[in-house]
């Protein structure tokens, strides 16, 4: 017998589209950055993992060139001709579902008509990349209703992330994708985003739970201030290449690059390039620790990256400054760090397993007295990459 919530969302795909006709259920993850925001577009390492929660879709082939989307958290149905695939302002959750056609048909793809029921259980605004897990589950629901076969993962990210880009943000990033395709349960994924090199780090918890706590703080103005990072990012690389020809990315230097870091860059660049260059290094020192199951070690680092983000890459808030400093402040908790874009989303941490109740309940009162929001935790594992789910039809 299928597990209960698979045999829900197949059967309210039915109820919507009829008993009719092969279903097949598929889900794609959400993903966490443990370490390496903001450096893959300057060369760097990033350290990252599926999670358990996720976009599923069941979809069904049609004989037609329409596809139908039913979304269940917007209780809203949503059609498509592939014959007229445009961009449009009002299209909100529709456009990674265009982006995924459009790019299929870009690259001379024969798809045809499908049905699709979606279902996601990934919280929005908790930087665990909600809009990604639906392109990438969309992305692998109709390549295989059109027995199109791509088994690379990275093939798969590639797709999927020209696919996002093409309709819905140009802040996404590709190890997003890389997350969510070749993830494995109970390791974090190391991704090399110059050379493309996907490692496959085990991890073992122990007697620890990884949380990711929502700051419910809509991260209203990420987008313009992703930008300006990754263009002061982009001149800083012009002026350091100047006086060091031989780099292509802010990663390419290392700590003992100071001086010409010094003398080339203004003191708002000489911060974004110092962030980028000890980001890097943390992850491949991370890599170390969790080969040695130093927990520990690996927590300090978190903080690290978080100090980091706030004061030289400028990208945090005061609600996630003080999720960190409330988690910091509980004798329990291993380290703290803002994950995703920043200024919003949500906070990192590890936490003794047996204490999790009591540290939901003292973050949720003291982040109230403070903010006046809601901080919500989940407790996540890692999780295996996107896949099909066999169900009895």
């Amino acid at each position: 017998m299928i597990p209960r919530i698979y045999q829900k969302i197949v059967t309210r795909f039915r109820d919507i589209y009829g008993p009719k006709g092969e279903a097949k259920l598929f889900f794609a993850p959400g993903r966490i950055t443990m370490m390496g925001e903001h450096i893959d577009y300057n060369g760097g390492n990033i350290l990252s993992c599926a999670v358990e929660r996720g976009t599923y879709i069941v979809a069904r082939k049609r004989n037609d060139r329409k596809v139908n989307v039913y979304a269940h958290s917007q209780k809203a149905k949503k059609s498509i001709l592939l014959d007229n695939i445009e961009s449009a302002t009002e299209d909100m959750w529709i456009k990674c579902i265009k982006g995924v056609l459009f790019t299929l048909l870009e690259d001379k793809h024969d798809i045809s008509g499908v049905d699709i029921y979606l279902y996601g259980d990934l919280p929005y605004n908790t930087s665990l990349a909600s809009s990604s897990s639906l392109c990438a589950c969309f992305l692998l629901a109709t390549l295989s209703t059109n027995n199109i076969k791509i088994e690379d993962k990275l093939e798969l990210a590639n797709l999927s992330y020209r696919s996002e880009i093409q309709f819905a943000s140009h802040k996404t990033s590709i190890n997003n994708y890389i997350s969510i395709f070749a993830s494995m349960k109970s390791h974090l994924t190391l991704y090399n985003s110059q050379t493309s090199e996907i490692q496959h780090i085990p991890f073992n918890f122990n007697e620890h739970s990884l949380v990711v706590i929502n700051s419910n703080k809509k991260r209203s103005i990420a987008d313009g201030e992703y930008n300006s990072r990754k263009k002061e990012c982009i001149n800083a690389l012009k002026k350091l290449k100047e006086g060091k020809p031989n780099i292509n990315f802010i990663c390419d230097l290392s700590s003992k690059d100071t001086s010409l870091i010094e003398s080339s860059l203004t003191p708002k660049e000489q911060k974004r390039v110092i962030y980028a260059i000890e980001e890097n290094e943390r992850v491949k020192n991370a890599v170390k620790y969790i080969e040695k199951e130093k927990i520990k070690d690996l927590a300090s680092l978190l903080t690290e990256s978080h100090n980091g983000l706030r004061s030289k890459y400028e990208v945090s808030s005061a609600e996630l400054d003080i999720i960190v400093e409330e988690c910091l402040a509980m004798p329990y908790v291993f380290g703290a760090k803002m994950i995703g874009l920043g200024f919003g989303g949500g906070v990192l941490s590890f936490i003794k397993k047996e204490m999790a109740e009591e540290f939901i309940e003292t973050l949720y009162i003291k982040y109230k007295e403070q903010t006046h929001r809601d901080a919500d935790v989940y407790i996540l594992k890692p999780s295996d990459g996107a896949r099909i789910i066999q169900i009895d039809d």
